[in-house]
């Protein structure tokens, strides 16, 4: 069985877009509470229509918007952030909501996104 070739990052650019512009869309507007990244999150799954699987938040802020984004069981959420202060940051966040695990956060390096092709339902 041959091994598939690991996600290009500019292959997930459109898609990717639409999560890492959100965050910036949070932080410019300085929301702070959870029930806005979970309305914001809501609206993400819902117009991508996706209902599980593995869904990949780039550019990541407090981490507040990765956890939110894993509506149900059915998620798994992980965050990539090239700045190691907003890792631990959302790291912090995400143990305080007994998350971490299902969500997870990581720091990026290189250019490539650490996921093989098809793997991700949402990124």
């Amino acid at each position: 069985m041959k091994m598939r070739k690991r996600a290009s990052w500019t292959l997930r650019v459109g898609l990717t877009l639409v999560l890492s512009g959100c965050a910036g869309f949070l932080e410019a507007a300085e929301i702070s509470r959870g029930p806005a990244e979970q309305a914001l999150a809501r609206k993400i799954l819902d117009a991508t229509g996706i209902k599980g699987g593995l869904v990949v938040h780039l550019g990541i802020g407090d981490g507040k918007l990765t956890a939110a984004l894993r509506a149900s069981d059915s998620y798994i959420v992980q965050g990539l952030q090239r700045d190691a202060a907003n890792v631990e940051r959302a790291r912090r966040h995400i143990h305080s909501l007994g998350l971490y695990g299902p969500v997870s956060v990581d720091r990026l390096h290189g250019t490539r996104l650490p996921y093989i092709d098809n793997l991700i339902n949402l990124s």
